[in-house]
């Protein structure tokens, strides 16, 4: 897959951060164009949407960087996800 097809279409992208405190995620989503109208012409310009959401994390579900309860991780993960009515294809995710 090529990286740069990610900036240049029109999906949903999720940049997610993982971290022994928190989750967060940076969630950026095309929008409905928008009609710019001058007296000369009419152009469509397309609107962009970024959220980010924090979420943290229980002590002791992630430790010096190991996932030690991967079960309640992915509960609170998808829990985020959902209730901020997220969808797409594409997530990168960083582990520092």
């Amino acid at each position: 897959m090529n990286i740069l097809n990610l900036f240049i279409k029109e999906r949903n992208i999720a940049g997610i951060e993982i971290s022994d405190q928190a989750i967060r995620i940076a969630y950026f989503r095309p929008r409905k164009k928008i009609r710019k109208e001058t007296h000369e012409n009419t152009t469509e310009i397309p609107e962009k949407e970024l959220l980010l959401i924090e979420e943290p994390l229980p002590i002791g579900i992630i430790k010096e960087g190991v996932i030690i309860d991967k079960y309640f991780f992915a509960k609170i993960l998808k829990d985020t996800w959902n209730k901020a009515k997220l969808s797409g294809y594409y997530a990168i995710i960083a582990i520092p």
